[in-house]
């Protein structure tokens, strides 16, 4: 690539390779199995993270979080490692690059785009789709979403408002 890319792209690439990487699994929806699968050890711990040391990649979980909020998290932290494997991790710095190498700022992105993989991952969009083509954006919707991805009420209505959102930054004239 010639030049680096813009944050919409970093988010629009690690999501697209997100929803690859799932297809390519199945839309396994056991993140410990996808975990297992990619030599990523996962342990209980007071506090939720994801961190590698030397080649060992590691997720902490708390046990202690409600199951729907688990599952959730779990995604979450997996995909702190995925997004560290996207595009060979030319994803990374070009997100470091992006916000002129501020740590904080770099960080605090990532996790927005680890948040979006992880409602992608437990609500992948088929199901979101099939749930829409049934009921529309609607209260129900977000409903059946959750009752069919086990994701909680919040996460469900989350994705189906960002499915549906307009990036504004192209609507503008």
């Amino acid at each position: 690539m010639d030049r680096d890319l813009t944050f919409p792209e970093i988010e629009k690439t690690f999501l697209d390779f997100v929803e690859s990487f799932h297809a390519e699994h199945d839309y396994e929806r056991d993140f410990l199995k996808i975990a297992r699968e990619r030599d990523i050890r996962v342990h209980p711990s007071q506090q939720n993270q994801s961190f590698s040391i030397g080649e060992e990649r590691i997720i902490l979980l708390n046990p202690n979080t409600s199951p729907r909020r688990f599952a959730f998290t779990g995604w979450h932290e997996l995909s702190h490692h995925l997004f560290k494997e996207a595009q060979n991790g030319d994803l990374e710095a070009f997100l470091f690059e992006c916000t002129d190498g501020n740590h904080e700022k770099s960080r605090d992105l990532e996790e927005n785009l680890c948040f979006k993989a992880a409602a992608l991952l437990l609500m992948p969009t088929h199901i979101l789709n099939e749930v829409v083509m049934q009921s529309s954006y609607s209260p129900i919707a977000v409903f059946e979403l959750a009752d069919r991805t086990g994701a909680s009420i919040e996460a469900a209505m989350r994705r189906v408002i960002w499915s549906r959102s307009i990036n504004i930054s192209i609507a503008v004239h």
